[in-house]
């Protein structure tokens, strides 16, 4: 299947961008390590607002679609845009940068994962489930619109170029990933553990002509992959069958509303 890169759905990041993204992952894991207490004695609210008493709560403007805070709080999505492919994007002239973070209201006690940066007018696409609770850590004021997005359920094997937003259901954890051209070739997914990076390759001088990758991710009711890929690299993007099934998925492409 060829996915248009002028299709509305399709969205451009660079691999600064990812970079960006792994440097405020390595340091809220160091923070998580080496400080939580530091981090709470000085901004228990700012820095940690799922341990916030009572926790603030972002307030939805009208519309339904986006939410805002003065600082850091917990953003109540109704169940309409939950179990579902989204896109979260900065909204308004202050556009800065905030992270997510997507915890389980099951284990409240557990630490939530990080799920993004939303950055300046970026937007990126983001799976949150019903039994989600979603975070957003900011040192000021912030508004955020949380809009459904049409995404490639992967079936079997999907091909193309340019940039897509695709998804598998629950089972499904695994495949692999091929590329050709010259170019960049990135792919993240956003799971019940929040952000994983899967492949950032390409986009220097020296950096090989394609490759291939086999990939893995956290099992969950609904994973959303984000890829982008830039010069002239095709894509393939095969997975594997479901767990417990006797053999590989079967059937056609659909997308998500």
């Amino acid at each position: 299947m060829h996915l248009s890169t002028a299709a509305s759905t399709r969205i451009r990041r660079f691999s600064w961008v990812t970079a960006l993204v792994v440097v405020a992952v390595v340091s809220a894991l160091v923070a998580t390590a080496v400080g939580p207490s530091v981090s709470r004695a000085l901004h228990p609210e700012r820095e940690h607002p799922w341990r916030g008493d009572p926790v603030v709560e972002a307030t939805a403007e009208a519309g339904g679609t986006v939410w805002a805070a003065e600082g850091s709080a917990r953003v109540a999505l109704p169940e309409e845009l939950r179990d579902r492919p989204l896109l979260v994007q900065l909204v308004g002239d202050d556009r800065d940068r905030v992270n997510l973070m997507l915890g389980d209201r099951r284990e409240p006690t557990s630490w939530p994962h990080f799920l993004r940066i939303a950055y300046d007018a970026w937007a990126y696409p983001i799976a949150v489930y019903s039994f989600s609770e979603l975070w957003v850590v900011s040192e000021g004021p912030w508004r955020l619109e949380f809009r459904p997005v049409e995404a490639t359920r992967i079936v079997d094997t999907v091909s193309g170029t340019g940039d897509a937003i695709l998804a598998v259901g629950e089972g499904v954890t695994s495949g692999t990933v091929r590329w050709s051209g010259e170019g960049s070739m990135i792919l993240n997914a956003s799971t019940v553990g929040g952000w994983t990076s899967l492949v950032n390759a390409g986009g220097a001088p020296d950096d090989p002509a394609g490759g291939e990758a086999t990939v893995t991710w956290e099992d969950s009711p609904l994973v959303v992959f984000d890829l982008a890929s830039g010069g002239d690299v095709r894509w393939t993007f095969e997975v594997d069958a479901p767990k417990g099934s006797s053999g590989a998925p079967t059937g056609d492409e659909e997308v998500l509303p």
